[in-house]
């Protein structure tokens, strides 16, 4: 079942790569979709890490000290790459408002 859900993601990390190609409109959109892309690609390692408990021990230990922790969790690559991602659509939503609608935001 692992694998399938394995190819799975891998094909509709390729649609939309794919898509990135044939859909996006600027040069920022480009760039930004190209971040996120690598960024997903830094989160499924994390994800694999944090699924075997002796491994999220290390992380939990290199991210020890409270700069590098939001929440009580480790900030780590993963956590990071979420956040900016979030940052990132968050500014491509402002970025589309006009400026009537920037006032009310």
């Amino acid at each position: 079942m692992k694998k399938i859900n394995d190819t799975l993601a891998s094909k509709r990390l390729c649609d939309v790569r794919n898509d990135l190609f044939r859909y996006s409109n600027s040069k920022s959109m480009s760039n930004s979709l190209k971040t996120a892309l690598t960024e997903i690609d830094v989160v499924k390692k994390h994800v694999v890490l944090v699924g075997d408990p002796v491994q999220y021990k290390v992380i939990n230990e290199a991210y020890s000290l409270s700069k590098h922790r939001k929440g009580g969790l480790p900030y780590d690559e993963a956590r990071q790459a979420m956040a900016s991602h979030y940052t990132r659509l968050g500014n491509l939503d402002k970025s589309r408002l006009t400026d009537i609608e920037n006032v009310y935001h």
